[in-house]
């Protein structure tokens, strides 16, 4: 049997720590100084035997995204591209994973921790412009920072 080449072995190394796109993945073998042909042969190798799918990490990534770090589907999208995922991916991965109605609940969790300490004055600024950096719909935040304060006059 033939033992497996040092770049594979590091590689494996590497996706037993945690799960990375091909093009990160292909990034830090070039970083090792590993020779272009042979990073192609460990990627393909990897895909083969089912260690490497970028929609796989696609996927988990949004549901890592959207559910621990209160993310909206724009920011979730362009971390992804950033991180080498192809656009296809990127979308494949947010229609099949991310829901809408987390999202109204992740904005509503959002809005109760951010609302604490800002003026009523100032409030429907500064929940839009934390809430739209985080990702999220112009359209569906200013529907829920409205039902906010709303809500918080009539108390």
């Amino acid at each position: 049997m033939k033992k497996p080449s040092k770049s594979l072995e590091y590689a494996l190394k590497l996706l037993g720590q945690r799960s990375y796109s091909e093009k990160k993945l292909a990034e830090k073998l070039r970083l090792r100084e590993v020779e272009p042909e042979e990073i192609q042969r460990v990627v393909s190798k990897l895909k083969e035997l089912g260690f490497l799918d970028d929609l796989r990490f696609a996927k988990n990534y949004v549901e890592s995204a959207q559910n621990i770090r209160l993310a909206g589907h724009r920011k979730i999208y362009w971390q992804m591209i950033k991180k080498g995922i192809p656009k296809d991916i990127a979308e494949q991965a947010i229609e099949a994973v991310y829901s809408k109605d987390d999202e109204v609940q992740a904005i509503r969790r959002l809005i109760d921790k951010f609302a604490k300490n800002i003026p009523e004055d100032k409030m429907y600024e500064r929940l839009m412009r934390r809430l739209i950096s985080r990702g999220y719909d112009f359209d569906l935040v200013s529907k829920e920072v409205k039902r906010r304060i709303d809500y918080q006059g009539k108390i």
